[in-house]
């Protein structure tokens, strides 16, 4: 008789994880979509990196726990250094990056708002800063469009949009991403059904 190998099965548990910030909010990174990527595929330092403040994450970091995929979520809050309050079907874009371990190597663009203008706020209110904690009183709220085009091997999609939620922008697989970069485009608020003050939050599994 063949000895059968002892294999014992445990339970596949998914890492319960909080949601992180992203990005803190603010005005726009950049007027327009970035179309040339030479200044970005090759970092030597950390230095102007590493802060939610410029919308860049070490993941590692973030999350103790070991993970594969992550969910993002964006807002608008009210500045109040500016008199700008956000306002349900303004609009803004965005694109994501992706760094491995070295920032020498190239970055990885795994997704872009399709538009400098589809993504668009709803009306459902922030009631909590993600940033701070604090109770959010006037002025916040989540988006609820989200529009895409994905470059990224592991399709990025979105969930609940256009409900007057919170949508959801799900990357299934990061495939060994470690640093994300998240640049917002088209939020100064200086044009009509322009947002402005765009952060972001940032769970994974």
């Amino acid at each position: 008789m063949t000895d059968r190998p002892n294999i014992r099965g445990g339970a596949l548990l998914t890492p319960q994880n909080s949601w992180k910030l992203l990005r803190i909010p603010m005005a726009e990174d950049v007027a327009a979509l970035i179309t040339d990527f030479s200044t970005l595929y090759s970092k030597s330092s950390l230095s102007e990196m590493t802060s939610v403040a410029n919308g860049f994450v070490d993941l590692n970091k973030l999350f103790s726990n070991s993970f594969g995929a992550a969910v993002i979520k964006f807002y608008s809050l009210k500045n109040d250094a500016e008199t700008y309050t956000p306002v349900a079907n303004d609009t803004f874009g965005f694109q994501l990056f992706g760094y491995r371990s070295s920032l020498e190597s190239p970055c990885e663009v795994l997704c872009q708002s399709s538009s400098a203008t589809s993504c668009i706020l709803g009306s459902m209110k922030v009631a909590t800063n993600p940033a701070t904690g604090a109770a959010v009183t006037v002025g916040g709220l989540w988006a609820d469009t989200l529009a895409i085009t994905n470059y990224w091997i592991r399709t990025c999609a979105i969930y609940d949009s256009a409900n007057n939620r919170a949508a959801s922008l799900h990357i299934p697989d990061l495939l060994g991403i470690r640093h994300l970069m998240l640049k917002i485009v088209k939020t100064d608020g200086s044009a009509a059904n322009e947002a402005n003050n765009i952060g972001a939050v940032i769970t994974v599994y």
